[in-house]
């Protein structure tokens, strides 16, 4: 995955993603963590987006907690690192915005490999939503 072609907001949402995971002790950064991060973001698009689409954010940011108060915790101090969950995901939005040909992968390409992923729980919560 090459970082550096994640715009600004795309970078602070994988940035608070890492710090929601490892101040919840998580050693890994799951697609939740992203969710929740992008949800975090008010000056975003990803809640925009979601509130066109009729989807309650209030709800999904209840799912989002609920699925990552499912997730292992572990003591010590070690930096959570990427699940292949979530390296799955950045492919995906790099995959979405190649296709758009788009140069930069955006929190809306982001948010397109969250809802794409059917094996994860995060997806299957937004379809839930809406």
């Amino acid at each position: 995955m090459q970082f550096e072609k994640l715009t600004i907001k795309s970078q602070e949402a994988l940035g608070e993603a890492q710090s929601r995971a490892s101040a919840r002790g998580h050693s890994l950064i799951e697609p939740a963590h992203l969710l929740g991060a992008l949800l975090g973001q008010p000056e975003g698009s990803t809640i925009p987006v979601l509130q066109k689409l009729g989807i309650p954010i209030d709800v999904l940011q209840q799912t989002v907690e609920e699925l990552l108060e499912k997730t292992p915790k572990v003591s010590g101090g070690a930096q959570p690192q990427l699940s292949p969950a979530l390296s799955r995901v950045l492919e995906a939005a790099f995959k979405e915005a190649t296709g758009l040909m788009d140069e930069y992968i955006s929190t809306e390409h982001l948010l397109l490999a969250l809802a794409s992923d059917a094996k994860e729980a995060v997806s299957r919560s937004l379809s839930e939503a809406g």
